[in-house]
């Protein structure tokens, strides 16, 4: 299945990105996926699995968003779902027309004094009743949870790992490039942290189709 042989490059690079044949339809993807274990998942509230997201001028955005601090600008790499207290395992981006504005996409390292502060660095996710304080990185040093709009440094750890996130991903995230009709790229959401990079001239009517999911025992 095709789309197993995407997660497959994906679960070993970080990400995996192609051109979606006509053939296979982005609304099947949900299908195709079940077929695989894997369970749909919601990332915004009130919005069903599948959700489209559009550049937005900051006076325009949603509060607690990106685009609410960032608008047109490069947003800050992240992870979907970090105010969620289990974020999706994959995420899936297509984009029926080309555009000039790639998602960039970066895989981050922890050792040493950094692994220390990803690790026990506590930030506080959210906010209101449903607020909680989590770690940037598991305990088995393998799944990242970030996003510097909702997630807030309750300690120093907690500052030492977000300065070092954001200042080295801008130094080192690659640019995927949406060149081609029906391009689709998926996204080991929990292994990289990805983010838009700032609105190209033109590309105010961008449209990406986004779904989220989590893996399952057939995956």
């Amino acid at each position: 299945m095709w789309l197993r042989e995407l997660w497959e490059n994906a679960a070993t690079a970080g990400w995996s990105s192609g051109q979606l044949e006509a053939r296979h339809k982005v609304e099947l993807i949900p299908h195709y996926a079940e077929k695989l274990g894997w369970t749909s998942v919601s990332t915004r509230a009130g919005e069903g699995p599948v959700s489209v997201l559009r550049p937005v001028a900051q006076t325009r955005a949603r509060a607690e968003t990106m685009s609410s601090v960032h608008g047109l600008d490069a947003q800050p790499l992240h992870v979907d779902g970090s105010h969620m207290l289990r974020p999706p395992d994959v995420v899936v981006l297509f984009s029926e027309e080309p555009n000039e504005t790639p998602t960039r996409v970066w895989k981050p390292e922890a050792r040493g004094r950094n692994r220390e502060a990803a690790q026990h660095g506590l930030f506080l996710v959210g906010t209101g009743r449903s607020a909680f304080v989590a770690p940037t990185l598991d305990r088995d040093g393998k799944r990242w949870r970030y996003d510097p709009v909702i997630m807030r440094p309750a300690d120093e750890r907690a500052r030492t790992i977000a300065a070092h996130l954001d200042s080295t991903s801008v130094l080192h995230a690659q640019d995927v490039r949406w060149e081609d009709k029906n391009g689709i790229l998926i996204i080991d959401n929990r292994k990289i942290m990805h983010g838009r990079a700032a609105v190209a001239e033109g590309d105010e009517g961008r449209k990406l189709i986004r779904m989220a999911f989590y893996l399952g025992d057939k995956s």
